[in-house]
């Protein structure tokens, strides 16, 4: 697909209508590209918090099947590598880290904790490239770690987002990363960090980061005591990032930051007064989830409705 900035006008003609699935979630769904489908992994809101996975061929109709041995604390990732799909998940009381493969994208096994100390409170995430699997979570510490692996077995510390204190309070990430990888394979990383003000109300921004290398690009700043939160996917010579805004000042409404949206000169959408104004897409309490698929970009999300349904439409 040929690089393209789309205005909203544009965005909004090439919208489908909002399908909500059956499917009903705790945390933001996951979601990779496996042998020419879309694979879906999410923790369910039965009272077990079960492991799912689902399979479609557009996007929008799925198939899906139910882990009946493991439950999440949290919502889980997922990654295409090496011919399998690797998904991981925090234990439901442990919270530490759990790892296994599959070769149908719905059926997993081969499971492991690669390190004990490795846990987290939040959900997860994963992408791979460069001969690597990249898995990276926010700890009970409020530093973001990312663990990396070229086997998906063993598995090795390659880097971390630390929180720190100076004479303005505590700074640093507060919400939980998610991975994604560009169409050249470099894997990419959006996060919330906060910056605090001793004079007055924090500021919470998204950042965009290329793992091994490269600048944090700093978009999205809004003084929220609540955070943002933001999702991120790829086309061809696209960058894909929906995000939510959180209860100020958007009241939970997702946007969609396409190219960059702000960051590097893109388009949002919608951007009629405040990007949360107009023909929004949802609502949502948690970060909301994009795939780049067959030349389409396919925004999910977790809904405000009592069941938390899984909402999905292809943007364009």
């Amino acid at each position: 697909m040929a690089a393209v900035l789309l205005g909203a006008a544009s965005i909004a003609s090439q919208t489908s209508s909002a399908v909500s699935l059956s499917f009903q979630s705790t945390d933001t769904p996951a979601l990779t590209v496996f042998n020419g489908q879309v694979v879906m992994a999410y923790t369910g809101t039965d009272s077990n918090h079960r492991l799912n996975y689902a399979i479609s061929s557009d996007g929008v109709t799925f198939t899906q099947v139910s882990d009946p041995n493991n439950r999440a604390a949290s919502g889980p990732g997922i990654t295409t590598f090496g011919g399998k799909t690797y998904a991981a998940f925090t234990g439901i009381n442990d919270h530490r880290i759990n790892i296994y493969s599959s070769t149908d994208g719905l059926h997993y096994s081969n499971q492991s904790v690669p390190n004990g100390n490795w846990n987290s409170p939040w959900r997860v995430t994963m992408a791979s490239g460069g001969g690597f699997i990249y898995l990276a979570w926010l700890g009970f510490d409020n530093n973001i770690y990312v663990i990396r692996s070229s086997n998906g077995t063993s598995w090795t510390m390659y880097t971390s987002v630390t929180h720190f204190t100076n004479g303005n309070g505590d700074n640093g990430p507060v919400y939980p990363p998610t991975l994604a990888t560009d169409s050249t394979g470099a894997v990419k990383m959006v996060y919330t960090y906060k910056s605090a003000n001793f004079n007055g109300p924090s500021t919470y921004e998204l950042g965009i980061t290329t793992l091994g290398g490269g600048s944090t690009l700093t978009c999205r700043a809004y003084v929220n005591a609540t955070g943002i939160q933001g999702g991120l996917g790829f086309l061809p010579n696209e960058t894909l990032m929906p995000w939510y805004p959180g209860t100020v000042p958007g009241g939970g409404t997702i946007a969609f930051d396409l190219n960059g949206g702000s960051c590097v000169g893109g388009t949002t959408y919608p951007t009629s007064g405040a990007p949360f104004d107009g023909n929004y897409y949802g609502t949502s309490g948690v970060a909301p989830a994009v795939v780049g698929f067959n030349g389409h970009a396919f925004l999910y999300w977790t809904g405000t409705d009592s069941a938390q349904h899984i909402n999905v439409v292809e943007v364009f």
